[in-house]
């Protein structure tokens, strides 16, 4: 598989903090390739892909209104290189499945509470995902366990882990079909071994972890699907 996008984004802006006004133009191509082999034909898949991200600052990116914070019209465009390989194994109702996963993030946008403004860094996360899902007639299940080593890799900050980014993350879900078509879905999320967001300085106690548990009523049929979600059903702060 293989693919290209191209964005083109033009801003007329009129900023108080500080004072400034003119056009911010900004283009780039996000190209994507990928392949699959089938080891074993219905059970055994191996893969890997390359893609190369572009995403633009957004106007709230650039832009400040509250005098405290300041803007910053020099932000450039996010650009990552980003590559994966897993392999994936079917076997009867049940998939398996590992992926490792490298980003290379050239610019990427944060806010830095010293100075009060988005700025662009260099960093990089390295990581991988297991997962396990199984599927029978009136009965589902998953799990799956991320790890990633999110790191700043040049600059003041070279080394220190990227505020907001989850060492780890630990999803689980069951699902069952009282009537023909119904489905009732609980999932839980535990989100683990972060730094508080903007803490570019890992100076700061380390956020709480915490778990979130979702319920999901569905009505599913083999042209599409409804449902009602009901999420974080315990009030976890």
């Amino acid at each position: 598989v293989s693919g290209l996008r191209y964005d083109r984004f033009r801003y007329t802006e009129s900023m108080s903090f500080p004072a400034f006004e003119g056009t911010l133009r900004f283009e780039g191509f996000s190209p994507k390739v990928g392949t699959r082999y089938a080891m074993l034909p219905e059970l055994w898949d191996v893969f890997a892909s390359y893609s190369r991200p572009f995403k633009a600052p957004s106007v709230d990116d650039f832009s400040a209104q509250v005098p405290q914070f300041a803007g910053n019209v020099d932000l450039r465009p996010q650009q990552a290189d980003t590559y994966e390989v897993g392999t994936r194994v079917t076997p009867g109702p049940v998939e398996a499945g590992i992926t490792g996963f490298y980003l290379k993030t050239q610019d990427e946008i944060l806010f830095n509470r010293v100075d009060f403004q988005n700025q662009n860094y260099d960093t990089r996360r390295l990581g991988a995902e297991m997962s396990v899902t199984a599927s029978l007639p009136r009965a589902r299940g998953y799990t799956s366990y991320t790890v990633v080593d999110a790191a700043f890799h040049k600059g003041a900050f070279d080394g220190n882990r990227i505020p907001g980014t989850p060492a780890q993350q630990l999803s689980a879900g069951v699902g069952v079909s009282p009537l023909p078509r119904w489905w009732v879905d609980l999932d839980w999320h535990l989100v683990n071994d972060f730094y508080r967001v903007n803490d570019l300085n890992n100076a700061l106690p380390k956020a709480d972890n915490y778990g979130v548990l979702n319920l999901t009523l569905a009505y599913e049929r083999s042209w599409g699907r409804a449902f009602l979600t009901f999420y974080n059903v315990t009030n976890e702060e």
